[in-house]
């Protein structure tokens, strides 16, 4: 009886994941806007690898999935990128940062770039 209980409470728990994982994955698949996930370390050389990638970001850089995936996100670097900006964005990826939470209570993050 009790075992019958925890695999519903389970059974339930899954399903609500498994729901918000999907829709997650529909704004992702669905967005206009360039989407790159990466691995969250290493942020120095070689770099994190890229473990997906959406419609959008294919259609905007020409590089299909298969490409890309397991790659670092510095393979968009040319011989034009600035060497500053390039710095610059590596270290707000390893800057920690004080942020607060709703109740105005201090909280460490690893601040990370999404645009």
């Amino acid at each position: 009886m009790l075992q019958e209980r925890i695999d519903r409470v389970d059974s339930s728990v899954n399903s609500a994941n498994l729901e918000r994982l999907r829709l997650l994955e529909s704004v992702a698949v669905h967005a206009r806007d360039s989407i790159i996930i990466t691995q969250a370390e290493p942020i120095d050389l070689p770099g994190p690898q890229i473990i997906y990638c959406n419609a959008a970001f294919t259609k905007a850089t020409g590089y299909s999935a298969e490409e890309v995936v397991g790659l670092t996100p510095r393979l968009l670097q040319g011989p034009k990128t600035d060497p500053r900006l390039a710095r610059a964005v590596a270290a707000c990826a390893r800057r920690v940062g004080a942020n607060r939470d709703r109740n105005d209570q201090l909280s460490q993050g690893r601040q990370r770039i999404l645009g």
